[in-house]
């Protein structure tokens, strides 16, 4: 590792956050060093300074020479680097303009700073045509200021070039904006967003336009992926006034292997794809006027990939304006080919906030696909670019791809719809085939006569669905499960509530193993509640869950351990009601729901009668199974006497004489 220290090293401070950046750590980790290594041979560095927030500054220089004595954190080129993560920068916070210009200048001619002349200033600009983001005259000032020429040199230098300092002054700029932190994005976010948008733009053939700051924020997510085989154009519309934000977020985006030209041509064009993404709006106008004024804008072979609000681009909520946006008429509809719901976690500062990609091409198609990916996981990212590729291509693809968690509609139905729901359309129910599977399946299960009392027989009827906006709003209450310590849950015994979490819920025999102390319980969730009998106790799927998970409590008394969550079907009310909730068909809707969203989930409501007949089933079902369960146990406890017997040589085959 190079030790060099810059001559204005010294005077160079730095945050304990600034440590954790440039080390590759958490921040609790920089406390944890400062304690750990308080009484050894390395000390960590004191503060020189306290802010009046509170923040201690240290010195660059002794934080670098304790890096490198100890060899701690995750970046063994950390004290290179330091320059990028200490006051460096907040120094030139006034200047970014042009220091962001003079990074890109270096970048472009590749060599110092210090060998530039005016006349290579104009020739670079030409030639790179880089005339709406470097100012010439500006520039040819700004080499003659030794100390500012320095500084930036001291950035590049410390970054390994002038595009790698950019693109370090661009995430610095995302995440402190006002502007830009509504568009900020997880690191893990940015990785899978950019995986997924570089393949669409790589093999689209034509411009990319990024929209708006949240465009820009996109189109610099695609710039890591891209190598310098791949010649991807990003045009910068001429008409647009660029903020400073933006003006290096563009000169970020063209230090990379992106091509960056001015739109100043006349006359025919290549197609686009246009980004944009706006991830919190002021109002539902506010989003769907600006998506409106991008789509007028549009020639019929653009395409149009948006990052935006799941509530408003999904959701019931927002069912009235989205109409009036995808299908402003009776025989019109805009060319949505992708509505999907995106993986959780992605916005950075915005908490709990839900995102979702909406992919608009190919108004000759038909179909439009419609994806549930809120619990997929960021490796997924390729997997699901080949959807939004496919979709994209029209409808010839979309039959013949296989999609992921995806479903294909009618566009001129399904954008009229409440909401962009990714549960598939049921297939219809055939009375003669389940009925032939029950007459297959019975086979005297139930008992001799089972079906003497209620005769079975095909009757046609159509299937009542309710939102799960509906059922939970008058029939029923859907309650959260309870946070319990892990090691407040143990094996069940006396003086202990049973609990039912996600383990049990993957392993129905597992119920009744598990318990929690009661005194205990009154320690840490005193407002703890138990289920009651007909309770449904369900799980979205996650992590190694497949599918979603749903057990019909007929006991009640357990504790539901939190992510695990209860249904609990109102109260029937005859003289009113005429179709209700049971707690089997609850559980087999949740089971079968594709979605992992329970917004999204369809309920079946059935007659007060077939109500009645399912329960009766319920408690012979349910009476059968503990019978065949108890001779289930019976035969393993057979099983294990047996082989123990013969093992410790007390049994042998009796001997006939």
């Amino acid at each position: 590792m190079s030790t060099s220290v810059k001559q204005d090293e010294p005077t160079q401070t730095i945050t304990m956050q600034g440590i954790a950046d440039l080390t590759r750590v958490r921040r609790p980790v920089i406390s944890m060093w400062r304690s750990r290594y308080a009484d050894t041979q390395y000390p960590f560095p004191a503060p020189i300074s306290i802010e009046e927030s509170g923040a201690q500054r240290f010195l660059v220089a002794e934080v670098n020479r304790w890096l490198i004595d100890t060899g701690r954190g995750n970046n063994p080129e950390a004290a290179i680097e330091s320059p990028l993560y200490g006051d460096l920068v907040e120094r030139l916070d006034d200047d970014l303009d042009r220091v962001s210009q003079l990074l890109l200048l270096q970048h472009l001619h590749g060599s110092s700073l210090m060998d530039l002349t005016p006349l290579d200033v104009i020739g670079i600009s030409e030639v790179h045509e880089m005339g709406a983001l470097i100012d010439v005259a500006e520039m040819t000032d700004a080499l003659e200021d030794p100390s500012l020429v320095d500084a930036v040199e001291s950035l590049s230098e410390a970054a390994f070039g002038g595009a790698a300092a950019l693109v370090r002054l661009s995430n610095l700029l995302v995440s402190r904006s006002p502007g830009l932190s509504n568009e900020a994005l997880t690191s893990e976010a940015e990785a899978f967003l950019g995986l997924i948008l570089s393949e669409i733009c790589s093999d689209f053939g034509g411009e990319i336009v990024p929209r708006g700051e949240g465009g820009l924020v996109l189109a610099n997510l695609v710039a890591p992926h891209l190598s310098e085989s791949h010649r991807v154009v990003f045009v910068l519309d001429s008409s647009d006034e660029l903020s400073l934000e933006m003006r290096i977020l563009w000169r970020s985006l063209a230090a990379s292997h992106a091509v960056v030209v001015s739109d100043e041509k006349q006359g025919h064009s290549p197609p686009r794809l246009h980004l944009t993404m706006m991830q919190q709006a002021h109002s539902e106008s506010t989003f769907f006027e600006w998506l409106e004024e991008l789509l007028l804008g549009m020639a019929p072979a653009d395409q149009l990939l948006v990052v935006g609000p799941e509530p408003l681009m999904l959701g019931s909520a927002a069912a009235l304006p989205r109409r009036q946006l995808l299908a402003p008429a009776p025989d019109f509809r805009e060319p949505l080919r992708y509505a999907a719901s995106l993986p959780k976690g992605l916005s950075r500062f915005g908490g709990r906030r839900r995102l979702a990609l909406w992919g608009f091409a190919t108004p000759s198609a038909r179909l439009t696909v419609v994806a549930d990916h809120s619990c997929a996981e960021f490796d997924e990212a390729g997997l699901i670019a080949a959807d939004l590729a496919a979709a994209l291509s029209g409808d010839d693809s979309v039959k013949a791809h296989a999609f992921l968690r995806s479903s294909a509609r009618v566009s001129h139905t399904a954008l009229l719809g409440d909401q962009l729901s990714a549960s598939p359309a049921r297939p219809p129910v055939l009375g003669g085939e389940r009925l032939a599977r029950i007459w297959e399946l019975d086979e005297g299960q139930m008992g001799e006569g089972a079906f003497d009392t209620v005769e079975v027989a095909q009757h046609p009827s159509p299937v009542r669905w309710n939102s799960y906006a509906q059922v939970t709003a008058a029939r029923g209450r859907d309650l959260s499960g309870f946070k319990i310590p892990v090691a407040a849950v143990g094996e069940y015994g006396p003086g202990k509530a049973p609990v039912i979490g996600v383990a049990e819920l993957q392993d129905s025999t597992r119920i009744g193993s598990r318990g929690v102390d009661r005194f205990e319980i009154e320690q840490v969730a005193p407002h703890a509640t138990f289920t009651e009998p007909g309770d449904v106790v369900y799980v979205e799927r996650r992590g190694s869950l497949e599918h979603n998970a749903a057990w019909v409590d007929e006991l009640g008394g357990h504790l539901v351990l939190a992510p695990a969550r209860v249904f609990r079907c109102a109260m029937r009310q005859t003289d009113s009601v005429e179709h209700v909730l049971t707690p089997a068909v609850v559980a087999e809707d949740i089971r079968a729901a594709a979605s992992s969203e329970r917004r999204n989930w369809l309920f079946r409501t059935v007659s007060l009668k077939n109500a009645e007949i399912i329960e009766e089933f319920e408690r012979r079902c349910g009476s059968r199974r503990r019978e065949l369960q108890v001779q289930l146990e019976t035969v393993a406890a057979l099983h294990r006497e047996l082989v123990n017997g013969f093992a410790d040589g007390v049994l042998a085959r009796a001997d006939p004489d």
